[in-house]
């Protein structure tokens, strides 16, 4: 083995500079005899070669993808590097990257010097199974895709009472999108956080795939047996998908990991297809891939609120922003999560295991800037909380290595659910329907670059994830009153919040309380009813309720109702069984003023407490013969120049007989 390798270091010494190159990502791998054999043989009879122009062996790329390192002298080589091809990392002075054979020829013309390597994507010693990897305890293989498929299926059909199979797309190869739904048939209206976890982005970073498909079963089948997960399944909605990219994975077959691809079948690197905060809506002047398309309409239907998206190349986490060197608003709460990640792994892995940057957690454009990032247009477009976590050095490792890397991550995975529950969680509701709002929640002072949320328009949940302090909200929705509210948060602690918004210009309902007494009496209010349906307010009084008239019209259950309505332009006769009071609700009239018809007429008080006789009657003395009580013991006749009728209140109604037609105003 010793000769293998000095025979490779004493060949160029550039292969030595890939092989410490392989070291620095993960010393772990490179300890392992298996993998520094292939490596060895790899380079005796492939050996890449460093290129201006010239012509490359066929060994060191996938068809029409190439992976290559390039020297790094300035920043503003840098920038003309990422103009050519696609960074996939930054170590030192030297780039890493992918590219095409156009995108070769770009960096020729242009003079950037550049070597070539082994593809990632090559794996001789992936070993692959075609069962369903949960029943045979196979988490040491790489599933071929048809094993892929008939394992999510047979999770929703073992665990039907706790999750479903999404099918969100079907891609022009065959190849389908899948993820699996665990939130106990809750549907859309759930008012949990939904957290989302994505793996395989890039078609030759693997060992995400696998691990999430192991946290599926992981979750599922420890429901109800594990105290932590029941936790999490009770209290979290959660969605899995543990391979983006199909068609990057199995480029070279169903049956095969090796031979995968960073690109899909059009030769696009998917995250750096997505909108852009910076850069617009196609940063690499590529139309959206399907795949593109499918997961901006999962993340627009399901209004994530957490995720992560999981690659391989490093092994470190990387939090927002990608695009640019602003700090996120979040920044604080981005550090605690990611370093808790980070250090949880670190501790349940040997050492050198996410230690990259030192402590295993960078921000992506201090580590270096990409556009069209699926990250960014998470946080940025759809007020989720999304980082990056690169999990595994070498991007597709032999499948043996898989089992080591899920004991070092599982854990890690289930902290970063836990947060879905922390911070301040609440609904928002329409003060007068209850109805859920569609709300802005902003953090005065603290939000920027879209860092602020929204409330679910089909639920109103909403979910703000700070780190502890003191944060003052504001809540506001079109058409509504805004409303600003302290709140104190403390550390892994979960903030009950709700608010309710009134509607710009309501005026809260009034009410008014009548009492009805057993036999004859009248009755008014002074209210336009929000509902003012004679059936809503005294069929609940059917047991005590023997009639209700006026004048002309009779509400008498089950026989007659001709009195559809019940309007403060209107006084009632009404015979109880049962003394009730009623309690009416409304809004004061817009008008105060009525109609009083020629001859006998049932008098309301469009008041809410009393009015003097003498002054409510002043404007209509002259036409007035006589006003009187129900019950006939009080009077105001003014031919007779007797009042025994000093006020007329509120909830009453009285008689009233007029020589004309004539108007009152109260």
């Amino acid at each position: 083995m010793r000769f293998l390798l000095l025979m490779f270091l004493r060949i160029s010494g550039k292969h030595a500079t890939y092989f410490v190159f392989l070291r620095r990502i993960n010393p772990l791998t490179m300890k392992t005899i298996p993998w520094l054999f292939f490596i060895s043989c790899f380079f005796l009879f492939e050996l890449p070669v460093t290129l201006m122009g010239q012509t490359f062996t066929s060994g060191v790329n996938n068809h029409t993808e190439y992976y290559l390192a390039s020297p790094l002298t300035t920043r503003d080589a840098f920038r003309q590097i990422q103009s050519c091809i696609n960074i996939d990392g930054l170590r030192n002075d030297t780039v890493f990257g992918y590219a095409t054979v156009a995108q070769l020829q770009l960096l020729t013309q242009k003079k950037i010097a550049y070597t070539l390597l082994p593809h990632p994507g090559i794996q001789p010693m992936a070993v692959m199974s075609d069962e369903i990897l949960s029943v045979k305890n196979l988490w040491n293989t790489y599933p071929t895709y048809e094993a892929y498929v008939a394992q999510m299926e047979a999770y929703a059909a073992q665990y039907p009472e706790l999750c479903t199979l999404v099918v969100h797309d079907t891609l022009n190869s065959g190849h389908h999108l899948l993820a699996i739904r665990i939130d106990k048939g809750a549907g859309p209206t759930d008012t949990r956080p939904k957290i989302f976890y994505t793996s395989t982005i890039h078609g030759d970073e693997t060992v995400g795939y696998v691990l999430l498909l192991r946290l599926i079963d992981y979750l599922l089948s420890g429901y109800g047996e594990n105290d932590t997960v029941t936790f999490l399944i009770d209290h979290i909605n959660i969605m899995i998908n543990p391979l983006a990219n199909p068609d990057g994975t199995y480029y070279s077959g169903n049956y095969t990991v090796s031979g995968s691809r960073r690109y899909n079948a059009a030769n696009v690197d998917l995250n750096r297809n997505f909108p852009d905060p910076q850069d617009g809506p196609h940063p690499d002047n590529k139309p959206w891939q399907e795949e593109t398309v499918a997961f901006m309409a999962l993340a627009e239907a399901e209004a994530f609120d957490l995720s992560v998206n999981i690659h391989g190349g490093a092994e470190v986490c990387n939090y927002p922003w990608d695009t640019w060197s602003t700090a996120p608003a979040d920044a604080a709460w981005w550090l605690y999560v990611c370093n808790q990640y980070a250090d949880t792994a670190q501790y349940y892995s040997p050492a050198g295991y996410m230690d990259d940057f030192g402590t295993g957690v960078t921000n992506g454009y201090a580590w270096y800037s990409i556009n069209g990032g699926r990250q960014d247009y998470m946080n940025y477009f759809q007020s989720c909380r999304e980082f990056t976590l690169e999990l595994s050095g070498v991007k597709n490792p032999p499948s043996a290595q898989l089992p080591a890397f899920w004991n070092y991550s599982y854990r890690s995975f289930l902290n970063y659910m836990r947060q879905a529950w922390f911070g301040v969680h609440g609904m928002i509701t329409d003060s007068v329907s209850g109805l859920p709002l569609r709300a802005k929640v902003y953090i005065d002072g603290h939000d920027t670059d879209s860092s602020w949320v929204f409330s679910s328009g089909l639920a109103g949940d909403y979910h703000r994830y700070l780190k502890a302090g003191d944060y003052t909200l504001t809540f506001s929705s079109p058409g509504y009153v805004s409303k600003t509210v302290l709140v104190t948060v403390e550390e892994e602690q979960h903030t009950d919040l709700n608010i309710t918004l009134v509607p710009s210009g309501y005026v809260a309902p009034i009410m008014h309380t009548v009492f009805l007494p057993e036999g004859w009496s009248a009755f008014s209010t002074w209210l336009n009813l929000l509902n003012d349906s004679t059936d809503f307010w005294f069929e609940p009084l059917e047991d005590s309720l023997i009639i209700l008239k006026n004048l002309t019209s009779v509400y008498w259950p089950p026989h007659i109702n001709n009195l559809p309505q019940i309007s403060p332009y209107s006084g009632y006769a009404i015979k109880m069984e049962h003394p009730v009071t009623i309690q009416f609700t409304g809004n004061a009239p817009d008008s105060t003023t009525l109609l009083l018809p020629e001859g006998w007429s049932y008098l309301p008080v469009i008041v809410s407490d009393s009015i003097s006789s003498a002054v409510l009657f002043a404007t209509i003395l002259e036409h007035i013969i006589i006003v009187k009580s129900f019950n006939g013991d009080q009077i105001f006749w003014p031919s007779a120049m007797i009042n025994t009728m000093p006020w007329l209140y509120a909830g009453r109604a009285y008689l009233i007989k007029v020589e004309k037609n004539c108007v009152l105003t109260y």
